[in-house]
């Protein structure tokens, strides 16, 4: 049985830039309100990650996590910077 942790964090971690620009990324699903994406191994994905995804990713893997949840109601995690949208 594998049993996988996921990161839930609020859309403020990502530029707008970037939270565009998922389809590039591994994106596994959208729901109303946000998305999930695997967290791939370090050079997975290349080295075109944009600076706010790579800390996040960073962060996740340190926390042992698998999955991230971007949520545009969840909780901003202190030590992740944030960003305005338009």
């Amino acid at each position: 049985m594998t049993i996988q942790h996921y990161l839930m964090l609020s859309t403020a971690h990502l530029t707008q830039h970037t939270a565009c620009g998922f389809a590039r990324f591994p994106v596994i699903g959208q729901v109303d309100s946000g998305l999930f994406v695997r967290v791939p191994t370090p050079g997975e994905i290349g080295d075109q990650v944009p600076s706010d995804l790579q800390t996040i990713l960073e962060r996740a893997r340190a926390l042992g996590a698998s999955l991230l949840h971007f949520d545009c109601d969840a909780e901003e995690i202190e030590g992740l910077p944030t960003y305005e949208w338009r």
